[in-house]
């Protein structure tokens, strides 16, 4: 039997949020890094997985 999950809280809501645009933001650094011509080169996700940990090495969030 499970528990009845508990309401969040604004302050949880807020955090929720601002990971979620953190995690947008590196996104969009990493289609800014991956030429559009060039995503037809990836096969699967791991190559995705893989490219995008090069490019958060390369250039890590925050430093916009």
């Amino acid at each position: 039997m499970s528990m009845p999950a508990k309401p969040a809280t604004q302050n949880q809501m807020a955090t929720v949020l601002r990971e979620i645009r953190e995690i947008k933001a590196q996104l969009n650094k990493l289609l800014l890094l991956v030429p559009e011509e060039s995503l037809n080169e990836y096969e699967n996700s791991v190559q995705i997985r893989k490219a995008y940990a090069r490019a958060i090495r390369t250039a890590p969030p925050g430093q916009s």
